[in-house]
């Protein structure tokens, strides 16, 4: 699905500040009024480009889901060892909370799932998967080249590790701190790189 606006410096302006209002209250909690104050412009402005809230939603949603599956892209022309994405992968999520200081989107959309129009909550859903499907993918591969070890299957484990990503940028968030993200990026880490640790090593083991 495409949202359809008019691209110029203005709407962007608006999703960009409608993105930080969404992050910060939730779907139901800031009005057009609010962006008006804060971008400068009248509420009809705002609706010349996206007639409704609904509308500005949906393309919120869907400039951050393609944002993200270029970031994935980026990574595989990176590289093709799936240890090495898997850590660059890993790093997006640190680099984002180290620059925003807040909940990731992709949280802050499910959290609040409930309110979203149904058009919205179909690509909310669609960002989980297509981040646990690509996750899946390089564990796959890994397999393939029989780089790790797995107990669970590749779906299974894709889903634990983006929900422990996931869970760790709210925890740092209600922290204050990173400490809660940088710990989980440290146990994933050592679980790619252990063979006979205990418990690790029935979820995901190198075996080079």
């Amino acid at each position: 699905m495409e949202a359809n606006f008019k691209e110029t410096g203005v709407s962007k302006q608006i999703i960009d500040i409608s993105q930080e209002l969404f992050q910060q209250k939730g779907y139901k909690a800031f009005s057009y009024r609010d962006l008006s104050k804060l971008i400068g412009i009248k509420t009809s402005s705002i609706h010349y480009y996206f007639h409704t809230k609904d509308d500005l939603a949906l393309a919120l949603v869907i400039r951050y889901k393609d944002a993200f599956r270029k970031e994935r892209e980026l990574i595989d022309k990176k590289s093709s060892d799936p240890k090495s994405k898997l850590k660059l992968y890993f790093e997006l999520f640190i680099k984002d909370f180290r620059k925003n200081k807040r909940i990731c989107f992709c949280s802050m959309l499910a959290s609040d799932y409930s309110n979203l129009p149904d058009a919205v909550k179909h690509e909310v859903v669609n960002i989980f998967r297509d981040n646990i499907r690509w996750i899946s993918g390089v564990l796959r591969n890994g397999l393939q080249k029989k780089i790790f070890n797995m107990s669970l299957s590749p779906d299974e484990l894709a889903e634990v590790i983006f929900s422990s990503f996931e869970g760790a940028t709210i925890t740092s968030r209600l922290a204050g701190d990173e400490s809660t993200i940088l710990n989980t990026y440290a146990f994933i880490q050592e679980m790619i790189e252990s063979k006979n640790r205990g418990f690790i090593s029935k979820y995901l083991s190198l075996s080079r």
